[in-house]
């Protein structure tokens, strides 16, 4: 009931308030893959699992994500994928690493204007690796993109660490980025450089089931994403609920910025009820541009989720926001969310 045009995710529906309506009905595949372990496919190679054999594979259609969707966050790539998985030693308890090869197409991001748009000429490399310790989880990964002349060439990587402190009453659950691109063959509106800074913190408050987040990013020069849906919005949608997009429809992100000369935070409560079947967020955020027009934004949103059955969840989203020079924004939406 969906479809990509033109570097733009399409639904089915009927604008009331225009009297426009879309068809976007097709029968084309979003996802269709198939995965597997080398060495269980084909178990007498290696009967007493001694020859390290145990290469998982993946090809076909298929959602890629790394760095939580910081770096790359596609929901429809067509690839090949080989990974290796349970390699340990020198503190180091499991080590995995995943090649990525994408062969037909890719959607490119872009850090200044512009939706996701499809190169149709775009190829990528990836190498993806996520280390666990004692103490923390660090993943490295790495990305080559070869695009037409349009769209230009560029180099991306990222690195995190994972992290949880222990207080006296509480503890810290911490996420840190750093992530940077280069455009290899001269800088186009898809490849550019630029550095991404990304902190997530969360913690339980004492003697409760709740949760505050305080969530910050510091953007300097155009950071260029490898790849993106055209329904994935921009890296920076992992902030919170403020800048994130729905995902759905035309709705954009109530604060809704790029990873170009920016920075920003969000501070939110979510509170848990019924055994975690329902739940409130409140969020509050702001951000600042650093260059050019320093446009600066704030805003605040509210969302209450309930579950329903076993398979459905309902959503329900108010928020309102100010930017620089442009009127007071508000809005609600409401959702049914279907789990198969």
């Amino acid at each position: 009931l969906d479809e990509e045009r033109g570097g733009s995710r399409n639904f089915t529906g009927y604008d009331l308030h225009n009297g426009i309506g879309t068809d976007a009905a097709n029968a084309r595949f979003q996802t269709l893959f198939f995965e597997g372990d080398f060495g269980e496919i084909f178990p007498r190679l290696d009967p007493f699992d001694s020859k390290l054999l145990d290469f998982g594979f993946s090809i076909g259609r298929m959602p890629l994500l790394a760095q939580q969707g910081l770096l790359i966050n596609e929901d429809m790539i067509d690839a090949v994928t080989v990974t290796r998985n349970t390699l340990n030693g020198r503190g180091n308890l499991n080590f995995r690493a995943t090649g990525v090869y994408s062969w037909r197409g890719i959607n490119r991001n872009s850090p200044i204007s512009g939706p996701n748009d499809f190169d149709p000429e775009s190829k990528m490399v990836a190498f993806l690796t996520e280390s666990d310790f004692a103490k923390r989880t660090v993943n490295l990964d790495f990305a080559y993109v070869d695009g037409s002349e349009v769209y230009g060439d560029l180099i991306a990587f990222g690195l995190s660490s994972i992290h949880r402190i222990h207080g006296s009453h509480n503890t810290y659950n911490t996420s840190l980025h750093f992530l940077a691109s280069f455009p290899t063959d001269g800088v186009t509106n898809y490849a550019d450089q630029g550095e991404l800074f990304f902190a997530q913190t969360s913690w339980t408050p004492h003697k409760t089931e709740d949760l505050i987040f305080l969530n910050a990013f510091l953007a300097v020069d155009q950071f260029t994403s490898p790849t993106r849906g055209p329904a994935m919005g921009g890296p920076l949608g992992q902030t919170g609920i403020l800048f994130s997009g729905v995902g759905l429809g035309q709705f954009g992100a109530p604060l809704a910025v790029r990873t170009s000369d920016v920075a920003g935070a969000s501070l939110g409560y979510q509170l848990f009820f019924d055994h975690t079947r329902q739940q409130v967020i409140w969020e509050f955020g702001g951000f600042q541009e650093t260059k050019g027009l320093q446009r600066t934004g704030a805003g605040t949103a509210l969302r209450y989720q309930r579950a329903v059955g076993q398979h459905t969840i309902f959503v329900l989203d108010g928020f309102a926001s100010k930017q620089l020079d442009q009127p007071v924004g508000q809005g609600a939406r409401c959702e049914f969310r279907f789990k198969f």
